[in-house]
């Protein structure tokens, strides 16, 4: 989950061809084999942003569906450094938005946020459990 010195948040709306819908979501990715979690993330942000991030701290880890895989979800939480955005690759994430809090309460108020590995840094967030001060 990345925050601006605005304290607002970084999502990407991608097309999800499981679902065939857009869909927002926050920057996400896999860690491939061998690679630390901190760069995986660095390395997604890049590919979905075009942002180069700052400050990145690993919060949290889970399994999404305990006893029905061995899949773990981290949670890092950071900031982009100020510059150049590269380009991204528009096939996989159609665009990025930077989004207030209260733009965000009313996305999840209103069902608008189905990603449930974007739900749970979301959540964490607007529940104080972690906080802009804190990360960045």
């Amino acid at each position: 989950m990345l925050l601006n010195a605005k304290q607002e948040i970084c999502f990407i709306k991608s097309l999800r061809y499981t679902t065939q819908k857009i869909e927002w979501e926050l920057p996400a990715g896999g860690v491939e084999k061998g690679e630390d979690v901190l760069a995986a993330a660095e390395r997604e942000v890049m590919e979905e942003t075009g942002f180069k991030t700052k400050a990145l701290k690993l919060l949290y880890s889970y399994n999404p569906s305990n006893g029905m895989s061995n899949q773990n979800v981290h949670i890092i939480f950071g900031g982009i450094e100020t510059g150049e955005q590269t380009e991204i690759d528009t096939d996989e994430v159609k665009e990025i938005h930077w989004l207030s809090l209260s733009e965000v309460k009313k996305l999840v108020a209103n069902n608008e946020i189905s990603d449930g590995i974007s739900l749970m840094p979301l959540l964490l967030h607007l529940s104080g459990i972690v906080s802009h001060k804190n990360i960045i």
